[in-house]
């Protein structure tokens, strides 16, 4: 009887072929799951959200339409988690040692996501379809709470070292920091420079110290 062949280590693979288990079942292909997340938001940013769909979402991607519905009852889910995966790979936790450090990287980590990402494309598309879609609205609110919970822990680091008082107000906080910004690229078109973004830290941190 001839030998049983064994697989060889995942490093040996094409790299085309890298998989991510999720459970039970053949596993996923974590390169579908990238071309779907981009396919489904390149599609709302040149479309908005009515524009999206299975098919076109399947098609621009390159897979079969039953490897989207595997992955997605609907495209407001898709939407939702393509947004959340594609914006937490364009994040990071800053940890500089000052609370204006840190929140000085987050403005310009929203900065960049606005203006220099796929992300930020799909935004103005976003917004108005959930004021329209409340299904959508609610993975939306989930999405940014997810995003700011990283912008939490900066903030009870500083908390903790005695920069901010206990009592902080950590959302009002983290509105004036990010309010402005979202302002300035979505609306007036103002620019955004560094010396903009550090006046702007420093104004929101000691505006919450004197409250």
């Amino acid at each position: 009887m001839a030998p049983t062949a064994h697989p060889g280590p995942a490093a040996d693979r094409p790299a085309d072929t890298a998989v991510a288990r999720t459970g039970p079942g053949r596993p996923r292909s974590a390169e579908a799951d990238r071309a779907i997340d981009r396919a489904a938001l390149e599609l709302l940013a040149e479309a908005g959200f009515e524009g999206v769909t299975i098919e076109e979402v399947a098609a621009r991607a390159g897979v079969a339409r039953s490897t989207v519905y595997r992955r997605y009852p609907c495209k407001t889910d898709l939407l939702v988690d393509a947004a959340a995966r594609t914006s937490d790979d364009a994040r990071s936790v800053p940890d500089t040692g000052t609370i204006e450090g840190d929140l000085l990287d987050v403005a310009h980590q929203l900065h960049r996501m606005l203006t220099d990402s796929l992300i930020g494309r799909t935004v103005p598309a976003a917004i108005a379809a959930a004021a329209r879609h409340p299904e959508l609205a609610e993975g939306h609110r989930a999405m940014v709470q997810r995003r700011r919970s990283g912008t939490r822990a900066v903030i009870d680091r500083a908390v903790a070292r005695g920069e901010l008082p206990d009592d902080i107000d950590t959302d009002l906080l983290l509105d004036l920091v990010s309010a402005p910004i979202f302002y300035r690229v979505l609306i007036s078109g103002e620019p955004v420079t560094d010396r903009y973004l550090r006046r702007l830290v420093r104004t929101a941190v000691e505006g919450v110290r004197q409250h």
